[in-house]
């Protein structure tokens, strides 16, 4: 029932499992299997495992008309049901968590053993019945309060209720009215009162003072609703085939006040300082079932430490995959550059998780221990093999290098420059691909060994051929040092050439100056011109204002008032307030007449056959009748509106393409 709405419909059983973003359907939680073992679908674990945020779990108990705890539940269902897809909720703070909504029949006998485990895993849990609280009620609901008697705080005095989540009892049909000593009360006041010991003695007294202190003590948030039956009639059947907007508004009323104090009690599932996630509560309902599995019952710190130890076991296991990855590189790295890549991958491992073990205890402590250790394990071993590797690779790199200069040196036509870039070519690969301590040491070897063998070689060979050509050299050099005379006479005739050009140079930039100095005067000038126009444009603005002002001064003071007075003698006819309106507002009233109207207006006087004859009046006339044309050259619209009508009264077929062809071609003026 708290899932519904006045919009809901129960849907199928058979429906495919809900998706964390899809529709909302049930799908099964937890069943009993023939031996009476409860076993956790994987459709629902998987469903749950994909909820990252903070999880609360909303918890539905009992028997509804259709053997289960809430509408949305299909008929005759047995176990725990996920009732919809994950809700998505935001806290006053803004952080997002996800509430799940878990239902269950409740039948006694059979669900007794997983009655704790709903009391671990939800955050608030309904307990449905139908009619008052009386001794039934409470001895059914003790019963399975009984099944939680071995739950309880190793090393602690205190009992579960630190654990347990808000307890609603909520009676449905419920018709009693809820009076105390002649006052009314609220259904918090009696629920408080139905568990309030009753005072007197003997076993049968104390028995039942037992029964209500193992409620109280269970659950000590604990609140009452009350729903009235949806309508009044006793066939159950018959309230299957009412329409939900048809049941009673006062069954509706209470139905929204149990939703909005459910949905804002239900809060995020801690325990500890640990607030779980979806994959968390999978893990702690696997270990709580593994012990019922076992034939006992659950307690709080040993499925908890399962957890921890479990989720922190492979939180270590992903922290180490997540820093091998982050270290291993396809070359080796120097040595200042692994231990930054040491770093970088630690931190992505510590983060890795951090954001994966659960709780606060000695389990997540010994694994980040031990995953420490295997950090600083795995980084000696990494460099000890990175610089084993990068030793081999400079040693191959050398011997190459070796080889190839010594060919470069021995080739028919070497010489030392295309040795030289041979060897920076070298040089620079064996910089770029080359790594480890032992780097420059065996490139310090290498150059030395090269100066001392083939470049020394090389060098004796270029100085043998260079000494025949010396002589030649020198009688070159001598030509050179005759031309390098001449280029300096040259040099001191283009100097004074210079000098000439800079003179005139200067002289053009002076005569600039001047011109500059010319065109600033007249473009003062003109700003002054341009200002008295300005000025003159505003007298004439002022003008034409004043000018208006005068106009409406004489109409409206002399020149109306003398119509009105001659018309008043019988001089002058008696003039129509149309007239007094300006010429805008007439042709904006005209428009709206039809063109017969406007023919028999023109008729009536010069100025209104004045106004009946505007061309734009008539242009929209013409394109209200035939449509929107704009022909290239003016075109007097009233005529051409009455050459088309006649035309199209002669031959409806083509008289307006022939009067078309006549506005393009017009054979006067618009006549």
């Amino acid at each position: 029932m708290i899932g519904a709405t006045k919009d809901a419909s129960a849907p199928s059983p058979s429906s495919s499992p809900a998706s964390v973003t899809g529709a909302a359907w049930p799908i099964c939680f937890l069943l009993c299997d023939g031996q009476g073992k409860p076993k956790m679908d994987p459709r629902a674990a998987e469903v749950i495992r994909l909820v990252k945020t903070p999880i609360a779990v909303l918890f539905g108990w009992g028997r509804a008309r259709k053997e289960s705890s809430s509408t949305l539940m299909p008929p005759l269902t047995k176990g725990l049901w996920l009732m919809s897809a994950p809700m998505k909720r935001s806290a006053v703070d803004g952080t997002e968590y996800t509430i799940l909504h878990l239902d269950s029949d409740g039948t006694v006998g059979y669900d007794q053993k997983i009655f704790s485990l709903a009391v671990l895993l939800s955050s608030v849990f309904v307990y449905n019945q139908f009619g008052g609280i009386d001794a039934a009620a409470l001895h059914q609901l003790s019963v399975l309060t009984q099944t939680t008697e071995p739950i309880r705080v190793i090393g602690s005095n205190s009992g579960l209720g630190q654990y347990t989540p808000t307890f609603v009892w909520l009676l449905k049909d419920f018709s009693f009215d809820l009076l105390g000593d002649n006052k009314s009360m609220t259904p918090q006041d009696y629920l408080e009162l139905a568990l309030r010991p009753i005072q007197g003695t003997g076993s049968d007294i104390a028995a039942k003072n037992e029964i209500r202190e193992s409620i109280r003590a269970l659950f000590p948030d604990r609140h009452c609703f009350t729903l009235v039956r949806p309508l009044n009639t006793a066939d159950d059947q018959l309230l299957n085939q009412i329409l939900m907007d048809k049941l009673s508004p006062e069954l509706w009323s209470g139905l929204e006040t149990l939703r909005e104090f459910v949905f804002e009690r239900t809060r995020p599932k801690q325990v500890g300082d640990t607030i779980l996630t979806g994959p968390v509560l999978v893990a702690l309902a696997e270990s709580c079932l593994e012990a019922l599995d076992r034939g006992v019952v659950p307690t709080v710190p040993s499925s908890w430490k399962t957890v921890e130890e479990k989720e922190c076991r492979i939180a270590y296991d992903r922290a180490t995959k997540v820093y091998m990855s982050s270290l291993y590189r396809s070359d080796p790295l120097e040595q200042a550059g692994m231990s930054l890549a040491h770093e970088e991958a630690k931190q992505k491992s510590l983060a890795a998780f951090n954001a994966s073990a659960v709780g606060a205890g000695s389990a997540r402590k010994r694994h980040e221990g031990c995953l420490h250790k295997f950090f600083r394990k795995a980084f000696e071993e990494g460099k000890m093999n990175a610089f084993m590797e990068a030793d081999s690779r400079c040693s191959l790199a050398i011997q190459s290098m070796e080889n190839k200069l010594r060919a470069a040196c021995h080739t028919p036509d070497a010489d030392v420059f295309t040795v030289g870039e041979v060897l920076n070519d070298l040089l620079s690969e064996y910089e770029a691909s080359s790594h480890g301590p032992s780097k420059w040491q065996k490139l310090a070897v290498f150059l030395r060994e090269s100066w001392e063998g083939p470049i020394h070689d090389l060098a004796n060979r270029a100085v043998e051929q260079v000494r025949p050509r010396r002589s030649s050299s020198m009688q070159t050099c001598r030509e050179i040092e005759d031309h390098l005379g001449l280029l300096k006479e040259q040099l001191e005739a283009s100097e004074n050439e210079k000098s000439q050009y800079l003179k005139q140079q200067k002289d053009g930039i002076s005569d600039k100056n001047k011109l500059d100095t010319q065109i600033i005067s007249l473009k003062e000038k003109i700003r002054e011109s341009s200002k008295t126009l300005e000025e003159a444009n505003v007298v004439a603005r002022s003008l034409q204002t004043r000018e208006s002002k005068l106009d409406k001064v004489i109409r409206d003071g002399l020149s109306v008032p003398l119509i009105k007075d001659l018309a008043a003698r019988g001089v002058w006819p008696v003039p129509t307030r149309f007239s007094y309106l300006p010429e805008t507002v007439k042709l904006h009233i005209l428009k709206w007449l039809p063109a017969t109207d406007l023919a028999s207006i023109a008729c009536v006087n010069k100025g209104l056959r004045t106004l009946a004859s505007d061309n734009s009046l008539w242009k929209l006339k013409f394109e209200d009748k035939f449509g929107v044309w704009s022909p290239g050259n003016e075109v007097d619209w009233q005529q051409s509106f009455r050459r088309t009508m006649k035309k199209q009264k002669e031959d409806p077929s083509d008289g307006f393409d022939a009067v078309l062809v006549e506005m393009k071609d017009p054979p006067g003026n618009g006549a």
